[in-house]
């Protein structure tokens, strides 16, 4: 559930005393079940100071090219949204991950001045400096009803609840 991840993102977020709410992407087509994260994301956060950042550079996080990219978007918020306490919900972990390492080498304090919640709840999620809060989507579950419809297939989407996992990058 794309829309129920990116809404408990930003309700969090706000919950914890953010002022502004920065979404990150790497990209997106409206027909992507991902899209739905952003829209979730956006109603969330809609009263509030807010943002949505789309950066195909960020594509491959493990790239120069991403990894400068990452630092010129942190640059960006720390100018555009001085002595504020930003809530920055990323795609995916792996964004995450990077934002994390950026914000950190620039002097931000987690989760004081910058909170960060990705999604997946991937391994790099437990394995970051301090463990990045995401969205879990019990991929499990997902690979179960993938392999169960094999037989029946039928155009459709399932919808599998998305639960936040609260770790060392929020309140």
């Amino acid at each position: 559930d794309n829309y129920t991840g990116g809404k408990l993102a930003g309700e969090k977020l706000i919950e914890d005393g953010c002022e502004a709410l920065i979404h990150i992407n790497n990209g997106y087509y409206e027909d992507w079940p991902s899209f739905k994260r952003i829209i979730g994301f956006e109603f969330s956060v809609k009263n509030m100071p807010h943002e949505t950042i789309i950066n195909e550079d960020l594509t491959d996080p493990y790239s120069e090219i991403a990894l400068n990219a990452m630092s010129s978007i942190v640059d960006n918020l720390l100018k555009k949204y001085p002595r504020q306490k930003l809530g920055i919900f990323c795609s995916n972990d792996n964004i995450a991950n990077m934002l994390q390492r950026d914000s950190t080498r620039k002097g931000m304090k987690m989760p004081e001045d910058v909170e960060i919640i990705g999604y997946d709840n991937s391994p790099v999620s437990d394995n970051a400096i301090y463990p990045i809060t995401s969205i879990d989507q019990n991929i499990p579950l997902m690979a179960k009803i993938a392999i169960n419809s094999l037989d029946t297939y039928i155009a459709h989407e399932n919808v599998v609840s998305a639960k936040l996992i609260t770790k060392s990058t929020t309140i």
